[in-house]
């Protein structure tokens, strides 16, 4: 038996709130549900505590779920309403109109009077167990979706037979519509610094508002800023939610408001409506750098295979590179270019990028996909790493010896770490104590701790950035015993500008960055350029977004810029400002 409420009406004590509802699974409902794409469960009613025998009247509150299908459904039919017993529905009816402005409200106040219903058996009133409605067609079909029952007995004292604890105890049902939160601020830590860390704090009605979700953007006085993304849409948690924004993201230049939109996620709809909120004037940053030594891209999880699969993803990112940053010094792959680490798919990437004008050069990583020509066709792993090696590049173009290798360029280091041996499963790394020790010579040579050394490592380290931190489940990457020997390396290393690939997961997702501290250095999730994945609700899920970074290197800071290569926009929560050279 299902219960519906509704809290808008005082109960007097001693009662339950509302009576209960049984809604018969008699008459033509599969049919009708069938028709008109909704089910009994789109009409529920509700009556006050009534005492049939005596009452000379009937109050109904009825609820419309779907108000455009219920509607529909009855054209040209009467809404009657009918007493019974056990024993049967009495031969009495009333006629009654359904009230439209149940639309707007979702409540439908509807009185019955004793005196209006026509009382052809002489209706003994104290024999009533139930009251109902009923459909009735013009052409004689009754009852098509069935009965809804409104059970009077054994509520009012009508039949007290069953004790008042053995009743059900009803549940609140409310119309829930997407509407905008009634409250919204943004509090940012430094109102002039250009940086947007701080909190948003947003209340929403739960019980009336099918919102789930708010959408964020930077504004200007024309509307959303042109050229960017929302930043990261947040989920809703209850009557009070408060969302962090970040340290070292920057508010772009322009924007002068921020903008929130409610979305109700299950029905895929957002509000045409907005709330503003002005920022505090000089909030955003000027974006004067200072001058600019180099540039280079980061971008990961290609995926290339051999049948067109991602070829776009790629030529397309190549374009906006090439449009975006014609002196660019790099694209720098970090792992997974081939998707099986077939020859065939690595010759198909040169070829592709040999094909957009242009493009600068390419620098690459081993990641675990390299892997997979060892576990579906037999290679070694030794074979593996050999093969990826002799595709990698130095910028002289030609080919290293090793996954692990390391150049200058422009006058930086940039240094590649790779897998010694995959895990069982493809998926995650280990490290031997020989390459441990490499890394840390190589990032000795030549140090200045005020110049960022840019170490490029396709799996990410557990518990650093997002997709590493707990967020669905069966993490893989670097873990365990491997992950506590890397890290003692790199903690020697604040100077480090570290980017992982390997989870997908978008840039814009909470703890892209994770700034430097005493444990770690600066650590960037680079999702992919061909596969960007989502989280909800702990699930994973891949798409075929692209994404990747532009990077922008200045004498005592660095800017990463999170784009959407396939829509051509930034991604706002992912402009960072990594401030180096005060070591």
């Amino acid at each position: 038996m299902d219960t519906y409420s509704k809290n808008s009406i005082d109960i007097p004590p001693g009662y339950p709130e509302y009576a209960a509802i049984e809604i018969s699974k008699a008459g033509n409902q599969a049919a009708w549900g069938k028709k008109y794409g909704c089910t009994m469960d789109s009409l529920y009613i509700k009556t006050d505590p009534v005492d049939a025998s005596n009452a000379d009247r009937f109050e109904f509150d009825i609820y419309v779920k779907n108000y455009a299908s219920f509607v529909s459904a009855i054209a040209g039919k009467s809404l009657r309403f009918y007493f019974a017993s056990g024993s049967g529905r009495f031969d009495n009816r009333s006629t009654f109109d359904f009230d439209t402005q149940v639309k707007k409200s979702g409540w439908n106040h509807i009185v019955i009077y004793k005196s209006a219903i026509v009382n052809d058996y002489n209706t003994d009133y104290s024999r009533i167990e139930w009251a109902g409605l009923e459909f009735w067609s013009c052409q004689g079909e009754v009852n098509p979706i069935g009965d809804t029952k409104v059970r009077i007995a054994n509520i009012c004292g009508v039949c007290d037979a069953q004790k008042k604890e053995d009743m059900p105890v009803p549940e609140a049902v409310y119309q829930k519509s997407l509407a905008l939160p009634y409250y919204a601020d943004y509090k940012i830590k430094n109102s002039t610094g250009g940086f947007a860390e701080g909190v948003i704090t947003v209340k929403v009605d739960v019980k009336t508002n099918s919102a789930t979700d708010i959408i964020p953007y930077w504004a200007d006085e024309n509307g959303k800023l042109e050229g960017y993304t929302s930043l990261y849409a947040f989920r809703i948690t209850g009557e009070k939610t408060e969302f962090e924004i970040g340290p070292s993201v920057i508010i772009p230049k322009g924007a002068k408001k921020l903008l929130l939109y409610a979305k109700d996620y299950e029905n895929d709809v957002i509000t045409d409506d907005c709330i503003a909120i002005d920022l505090p004037r000089g909030a955003a940053s000027d974006e004067n750098w200072g001058e600019l030594i180099t540039e280079f891209q980061v971008a990961s999880d290609l995926h290339i295979t051999i049948d067109g699969t991602n070829w776009n993803a790629y030529t397309n990112m190549l374009k906006d590179i090439v449009k975006l940053s014609p002196g660019s010094s790099g694209l720098f792959l970090n792992g997974d270019v081939p998707n099986s680490g077939a020859d065939a798919e690595y010759r198909k990437h040169q070829e592709l990028h040999a094909l957009v004008k242009g493009a600068p050069d390419y620098y690459m990583s081993i990641g675990n996909h390299d892997f997979y020509q060892a576990k579906d066709h037999g290679d070694t792993q030794a074979q593996v790493q050999k093969r990826f090696a002799g595709y990698a590049r130095y910028p002289d173009r030609t080919a290293p010896d090793s996954q692990h290798y390391d150049f200058w360029l422009s006058g930086y280091h940039f240094v590649f770490l790779g897998d010694d041996k995959i895990t069982s499963d493809y998926l995650s790394s280990t490290y031997t104590d020989k390459t441990l020790r490499w890394l840390r010579k190589t990032l000795q040579n030549n140090r200045d701790v005020n110049r960022p050394i840019f170490l490029f490592n396709h799996p990410p380290i557990q518990a650093t950035v997002a997709g590493s931190l707990g967020e669905f489940k069966g993490f893989t990457g670097v873990y365990g015993e491997n992950a506590v020997r890397l890290k003692a390396v790199l903690k020697d290393f604040p100077e480090i500008i570290l980017f992982n690939g390997h989870q997908h997961i978008e840039l814009g997702y909470p703890n892209t960055m994770r700034p430097a501290d005493s444990e770690m250095p600066t650590v960037f999730n680079t999702a992919s350029a061909s596969q960007v994945a989502t989280i909800r609700d702990r699930v994973k899920t891949k798409g075929s977004g692209s994404e990747g970074y532009y990077v922008y290197v200045y004498a005592d800071k660095i800017i990463v810029r999170g784009r959407d290569f396939k829509n051509a926009k930034w991604i706002p929560s992912a402009q960072f400002c990594v401030k180096t050279g005060q070591k």
